[in-house]
C-alpha cells in the first residue's frame, strides 16, 4: 500500500458490490417501492448509459429482494416488457429482463425464471 496525499491506496480484498461503485443506486434501493417507477424510467429510456440501465434493474431487485419476493421483481419488468409499445422499450425490458435472473436469490432462481417466462410471480 502506498500513501497519496493523506489517502491510502491498495487492493481490495474482494469486489466491490454496485452500492459501493455507486451509492447513488444503494440510496434509491433504500427508498422501497418509491423508486421503482424512477428505475423501470432508467430502463426504458435511450438516453441513459448500460450502466445507469444496469444499476436501474440492481435497483429493483435489491428493493424486491429487501420484501424477499424477487419474483415479483422480474414478473414486474415482464409485465413492462409485455405491455410496451414501441420496439426499443421492449428489446431494452428483455434485456432488463434477463439481468434481473442474475440478481435473484439461489432459492428464488425457479420462481424467478418462471416469472420471466410468464409475468407471473
Amino acid at each position: 500500500m502506498s500513501k497519496i496525499e493523506g489517502f491510502i491506496t491498495g487492493f481490495y480484498l474482494r469486489l466491490q458490490g454496485i452500492w459501493e461503485i455507486y451509492p447513488a443506486a444503494a440510496a434509491l434501493s433504500s427508498m422501497g417501492q418509491k423508486a421503482v417507477p424512477f428505475a423501470l424510467e432508467v430502463i426504458k429510456s435511450e438516453s441513459v448509459s448500460s450502466t445507469s440501465r444496469e444499476n436501474a434493474v440492481f435497483v429493483l431487485m435489491e428493493i424486491h429482494r429487501e420484501s424477499d419476493d424477487q419474483p415479483k421483481g422480474v414478473a414486474l419488468l415482464k409485465h413492462e416488457e409485455s405491455d410496451a409499445k414501441e420496439e426499443k422499450i421492449k428489446q431494452r425490458l428483455k434485456w432488463a429482463v434477463q439481468k434481473a435472473l442474475s440478481y435473484c436469490n439461489p432459492t428464488e432462481q425457479a420462481a424467478c425464471r418462471q416469472a420471466a417466462a410468464t409475468g407471473a410471480p
